[in-house]
């Protein structure tokens, strides 16, 4: 095939804190490392051959309630 897509490793991360029964929270980061990989790609011989990549790093807090 001439679009392939090749192996990856992705680090996330994240951590959660309960503040009490209610309130929960946290921190989190996805693609830590930030690396550019194909994610998606389609082969249509003679025509095009589309690709689509993988969202770069992504980081931020998050709060939870609970009712």
């Amino acid at each position: 095939p001439r679009a392939r897509v090749q192996p990856t490793h992705i680090v996330n991360a994240n951590a959660d804190l309960m503040i009490n029964e209610r309130i929960t929270a946290g921190v989190y980061a996805t693609n830590l490392f930030d690396n550019r990989y194909v994610s998606v790609t389609n082969d249509f011989p003679g025509v095009i051959a589309p690709i689509s990549y993988a969202d770069p790093r992504m980081y931020g807090v998050k709060v939870s309630f609970r009712y």
